[in-house]
C-alpha cells in the first residue's frame, strides 16, 4: 500500500491538476492547464473571421454582403462586392444566401429592365430556407437586426447546458452547450 500511495500522488501532480492530452472532457477545468478541452462543433479557427465591411458605407465600391464564414461566431462573414441579383449575374450569392432585393435602391445598380438587385443576406431557418445543425434549434429573433453585416444569422441558435442531461439523446454537454459528442483535451490551435 505505501508503495503505491507515492506513484499515485506523482501522476497527479504529473497531470497538471487536470486530465492530459487525448483525454475525455466535457469542460475546460477537466484538462490540464497546456491543454484546451475541444468538443466536435468547437471550430478551431487559425485565421481571423472574415470581417472586410459591417456596412455598405464601409465598401468603396459595391455593396457589403454577408457571406459563409466557418471562423466567424455566427458562421456569416461579409465582403465587398457588385450588387447581387435575383438571378446569377453580375454577382451571385453562395448557397445559404439569398440576394435581399428590398436594401438597394434605383440608379444605385446596373441592372436591365426586369432585373432586380440588392445585396446577400443569410436564409432563415424561421423561412424554412435554412435548416439548422442538429446541435442546434431554429428560433424566431435569433437573427440579429441591424447592427453589422457579419453579426447576421440563419437564425439558429445553440442549446445550451449544463450537464448531457440538457441535451438530446446522444449529445454530450460540452463547453456549456450541446454537441455530437464528448470533448477531447486537446493541445490548442497555434
Amino acid at each position: 500500500m505505501l508503495r503505491t500511495m507515492p506513484v499515485v500522488f506523482l501522476l497527479g501532480v504529473g497531470c497538471g491538476g487536470g486530465a492530459g492530452n487525448g483525454a475525455t472532457c466535457a469542460a475546460q477545468a477537466d484538462c490540464n492547464s497546456a491543454l484546451i478541452c475541444a468538443g466536435p462543433q468547437d471550430t478551431a479557427c487559425t485565421t481571423a473571421p472574415l470581417r472586410e465591411c459591417a456596412s455598405d458605407s464601409d465598401c468603396a465600391t459595391g455593396f457589403c454582403h454577408a457571406v459563409a464564414d466557418s471562423c466567424s461566431a455566427y458562421g456569416v462573414g461579409s465582403h465587398c462586392d457588385a450588387a447581387c441579383d435575383d438571378t446569377t449575374a453580375p454577382f451571385a450569392c453562395g448557397a445559404d444566401f439569398t440576394c435581399d432585393t428590398s436594401r438597394t435602391t434605383a440608379g444605385t445598380c446596373a441592372a436591365g429592365p426586369g432585373t432586380s438587385c440588392g445585396v446577400c443576406v443569410p436564409k432563415l431557418c424561421t423561412d424554412n430556407a435554412f435548416t439548422c445543425t442538429a446541435t442546434q434549434v431554429c428560433k424566431v429573433g435569433s437573427q440579429i437586426p441591424g447592427g453589422a453585416v457579419y453579426n447576421l444569422s440563419h437564425g439558429c441558435s445553440v442549446v445550451v447546458c449544463t450537464g448531457d442531461a440538457d441535451c438530446k439523446m446522444g449529445q454530450s454537454c460540452v463547453n456549456g452547450y450541446c454537441q455530437t459528442a464528448g470533448g477531447t483535451c486537446t493541445m490548442p490551435p497555434s
